[in-house]
């Protein structure tokens, strides 16, 4: 952006790989890599696109193509979801009012109906395979989509990270289809993923929670996420959000979609009497015990393996702490050897084929010491291998979205506990515009 002198009263701006977003209003052009910036002035933007200059001259915009010289004419486009809810509503920090909110994000991400889902699942059924891409939070929500595509919808699905596309390239080809991940549709990395994959002719579908997006726009089809604004910097809401909406696909290939919508309905109306003073001093209580610790580990298997991994980074976004998530059957190859007097390992069980492995690694770690936490369903409150316990909301099918929501809430609390910035940890950024 070059802001040229008062004689002159102009600015220029031009895209050159990094976001630019202009809004517009009246006698006022905003320039920005993310509407977010202007969302309490205008909700009418322009989208840039690379290779574009942008004049800006007493409250008027014109639009050149570089290259070219010549002038392109783009009229603003009113986002209605940039209608942002910038208030935290009665809580401390916007982190806590996203956790709550998910009892309604998830119905939001999910209403979908299925003649709208039919081009995406249509595609799918005559496609060779599935790859879901992205980085991040984004990237541990398409493994958990992978999960449910091959375990629900038994198709082929491969989770690959953003920065990792160009190690397949010579496997994915225009006979498969690629589902991208994002919660602001500017991330860097997956959208040089995404325009190498374009050029070879594969398909790709995005979902993605910020209205008028680069990815957007690169995408055969995209679903919104529905969220809502997320403010805090660590992803909470869109991360369960865009994991029901690929729920709900792999239901609707098997043709199971009302009974998914009836089961994301019943986690809905299970996470309203979940979220409750009781949990609430439960959590922080055991986070106050954690706070003079280092090293985590979380134990995970099945639809909580990646959940286990989620759980980590979200903690460590925000208490600066050392937290690692893996599977529980690597635990005797190799991570025991760090496991001390007082090391803290949360293990994540379900009531599954994987319940009795989860108790049998929980008792490894408790016998050389680990202090240990289990989250997951009630039922296992009272097994003796945990010294802590935190249950999850009720729920079936839908228990990795369950069972993230106690890491979140033991980021919160612990980087509460530590006075750390919960909202804007240091070092991360909302929107990662740079490789």
């Amino acid at each position: 952006v070059i802001l040229l002198d008062s004689k002159e009263n102009k600015i220029l701006a031009i895209r050159n790989g990094s976001p630019l977003i202009l809004g517009v209003n009246k006698d006022e052009v905003f320039l920005a890599s993310d509407p977010l910036a202007f969302n309490h002035c205008t909700q009418n933007i322009v989208e840039i696109n690379n290779g574009e200059l942008i004049e800006i001259d007493n409250g008027n915009y014109k639009i050149f193509d570089i290259k070219s010289k010549k002038e392109i004419k783009r009229k603003p486009k009113e986002e209605k979801l940039l209608n942002i809810d910038i208030d935290k509503g009665g809580y401390d920090h916007y982190m806590l009012k996203e956790i709550v909110q998910q009892q309604h994000t998830i119905l939001n991400a999910t209403s979908y109906s299925q003649k709208e889902l039919k081009p995406l699942i249509d595609r799918i059924k005559n496609s060779k395979n599935i790859y879901t891409i992205g980085a991040g939070t984004a990237a541990y929500a398409g493994d958990q989509v992978c999960y449910y595509l091959r375990n629900i919808a038994h198709r082929n699905a491969i989770s690959i990270r953003s920065y990792e596309t160009e190690s397949f390239l010579n496997v994915i080809d225009k006979n498969d289809i690629v589902i991208a991940f994002s919660q602001s549709g500017e991330t860097a990395d997956t959208l040089e993923a995404i325009e190498i994959l374009k050029q070879k002719g594969v398909y790709i579908c995005s979902v993605i929670n910020m209205p008028g997006s680069t990815l957007s726009r690169l995408s055969d089809i995209f679903f919104m996420s529905n969220a809502g604004s997320e403010i805090c910097v660590a992803s909470t809401k869109v991360f369960t959000s865009q994991v029901s909406f690929g729920y709900l696909l792999s239901k609707s290939l098997i043709n199971e979609y009302s009974l998914a919508k009836k089961e994301l309905v019943s986690l809905s109306t299970s996470l309203e009497s979940y979220f409750n003073a009781i949990l609430f001093k439960k959590v922080k209580d055991i986070s106050s015990k954690l706070k003079n610790k280092e090293h985590f580990f979380i134990l995970g298997k099945g639809q909580n393996y990646h959940i286990a991994q989620e759980g980590a980074l979200k903690i460590k976004e925000i208490s600066y702490k050392h937290f690692e998530g893996f599977a529980a059957g690597e635990l005797k190859h190799g991570v025991i050897a760090l496991i001390e007097r007082g090391t803290p390992v949360i293990s994540i069980i379900s009531e599954d084929i994987n319940s009795k492995d989860l108790i049998s690694a929980t008792y490894e770690v408790k016998a050389r010491g680990a202090l240990t936490i289990g989250i997951g369903d009630k039922q296992f409150e009272k097994e003796k291998s945990f010294d802590y316990f935190i249950p999850c909301a009720d729920t079936n099918e839908l228990k990795g979205i369950a069972n993230v929501i106690p890491f979140q809430l033991i980021s919160y609390y612990l980087a509460k506990a530590l006075g750390n910035s919960i909202d804007k940890p240091r070092n991360l950024a909302k929107s990662v515009t740079v490789k």
